[in-house]
C-alpha cells in the first residue's frame, strides 16, 4: 500500500512530499518505509535572473521538448543559455 502527503511553503517555494510504503510479504511479515522528498519550484522570473547573475545569456526558452512557448500551463522549463562574454 501507498500513501503520500505533501505540504508546499509558499516561503521557501517548496513542495515537500511524505510517501508511505507498507510491503507485505509471503510469510506476513509487514514492512514499512517512509521516502521523503523536496522538491523546490523556481518562477521565470526567478530562473531568468539567476541566469543573468551567474554569467549566462539566454538564447532561447521553451514550455517543452518540442520547443513550444513557456506559458503558465507547460509542463517544463527548458532553457539554451551561452555564457556571456
Amino acid at each position: 500500500m501507498i500513501t503520500e502527503q505533501q505540504h508546499y511553503d509558499p516561503m521557501t517555494q517548496i513542495q515537500h512530499y511524505a510517501r508511505h510504503l507498507t510491503f507485505l510479504h509471503p510469510r506476513g511479515q509487514q514492512e514499512e518505509k517512509t521516502l521523503h522528498t523536496a522538491l523546490r519550484y523556481v518562477f521565470p522570473q526567478e530562473m531568468e535572473a539567476l541566469l543573468f547573475y551567474n554569467g549566462f545569456q539566454i538564447r532561447s526558452c521553451y514550455g517543452n521538448w518540442q520547443q513550444e512557448p513557456l506559458t503558465a500551463s507547460s509542463p517544463s522549463m527548458i532553457y539554451v543559455c551561452q555564457r556571456r562574454v
